[in-house]
C-alpha cells in the first residue's frame, strides 16, 4: 500500500473505517488487556489506528513512532509501540471476529460445530517467493476466531 493510499484513509477516510469496527473497542481493549493506562493511547479506537498503522504500510517500529508524531496521534518511543502491540493478540481476535460475525450474521447457526481452517501467503515487498503462510480457523457455530498462526513458507496447513 502506497504511503499517499495510507494517508488518505487515516486521515480522510478514518470515520469510514471506525464504521466497519465494533463500536465497543475500549471495553474491549480494557477487557483483553490491550489498554491498561491511557497515558499515550487513549482509547481503542487509537489502539487500533497505531496496530494498522504499523501493520498495513510495514513500517519499522521507529517509522512508526515517527509517522504517529508527525501526523499528531501521539509521541510514543519504538520501545513503547513494541509494548503496545504485544499486548494486542486477544483484543485484535476479538475485533476480527465482530467484524466477521457482523459480516457472516446468517441467523441460523450450525447444528455441528464446523470450522473454517484456511491459509494464506505473504510476500515482502520485492520478494520473488513466498515469505510467511498466515493460518486461520474460525469457529462457525461460536462465530469467532479460534487461532491464527505465522509459519515460514515451508509451514503447510495442518
Amino acid at each position: 500500500m502506497a504511503a499517499e493510499v495510507l494517508r488518505e484513509v487515516v486521515q480522510d477516510e478514518w470515520a469510514y473505517v471506525v464504521g466497519l469496527l465494533p463500536s465497543n473497542l475500549d471495553e474491549l481493549a480494557e477487557a483483553t488487556g490491550a489498554l491498561r493506562r491511557r497515558r499515550a493511547i487513549t482509547s481503542g479506537e487509537a489502539l487500533i489506528r497505531l496496530v494498522l498503522a504499523y501493520a498495513a504500510e510495514d513500517w519499522s517500529l521507529r517509522q512508526t513512532a515517527a509517522m504517529s508524531r508527525a501526523m499528531g496521534w501521539h509521541t510514543m518511543s519504538d520501545v513503547a509501540i513494541l509494548n503496545r502491540l504485544r499486548a494486542c493478540p486477544e483484543f485484535l481476535r476479538r475485533v476480527v471476529s465482530a467484524v466477521l460475525a457482523r459480516r457472516l450474521d446468517v441467523g441460523r447457526r450450525p447444528s455441528m460445530r464446523v470450522c473454517l481452517v484456511d491459509a494464506t501467503t505473504v510476500s515482502r515487498p520485492g520478494s520473488q517467493g513466498i515469505d510467511w503462510r498466515l493460518h486461520v480457523v474460525y469457529d462457525l457455530f461460536a462465530m469467532q476466531l479460534q487461532s491464527v498462526q505465522i509459519t515460514d513458507s515451508s509451514g503447510g496447513e495442518t
